[in-house]
């Protein structure tokens, strides 16, 4: 007697598998079902998304990074340069820090933009975990009625 013989999931597995290739053989069943089958377990199932922590992280050093204005050099050894080199800093520091307040603005709608993204992909993603649920909470009803169907007509025959 083999292990088949006396395991009763391997013995149901063997007579699932000869049922089926019996089927398959009278054209009762498709051939190609079993692939159908698996391409649409794999199109349910699917494989999990990654998880967006690490663009949440990005989005927080994006955030807390500053532009910073270095301080120009005052100094000359031409005689009144020093004077002349502070007029120069002092009006190239309020361009400069212009330039960093706009910087700045484009830092934060850049940041709030990828938060609005990131919160619309987990939205999207939760979503899509929920239909992957449901489908396989339906494909299970839809696999249990066949096999109370299979009961029946096994118990009838």
């Amino acid at each position: 007697m083999s292990d088949a013989d006396t395991d009763p999931v391997d013995r149901a597995l063997h007579e699932i598998e000869a049922s089926a290739e019996a089927k398959r053989t009278s054209g009762e069943i498709p051939a190609d079902l079993e692939a159908r089958l698996d391409t649409e377990f794999r199109d349910i199932v699917g494989t999990p998304p990654p998880p967006l922590d690490h663009v949440a992280r990005l989005i927080g050093q994006l955030r807390d990074f500053s532009f910073e204005i270095p301080e120009p050099a005052n100094s000359s050894s031409i005689p009144g340069g020093q004077l002349v080199h502070r007029m120069v800093s002092s009006t190239l520091r309020r361009h400069s820090e212009l330039q960093a307040a706009q910087l700045q603005q484009l830092r934060d709608l850049v940041a709030d933009t990828l938060d609005a993204l990131e919160r619309d992909i987990a939205h999207g993603l939760e979503e899509l975990e929920e239909r992957r649920r449901r489908a396989v909470s339906d494909l299970r009803a839809e696999l249990a009625e066949g096999w109370r169907a299979a009961g029946k007509r096994s118990s009838a025959g």
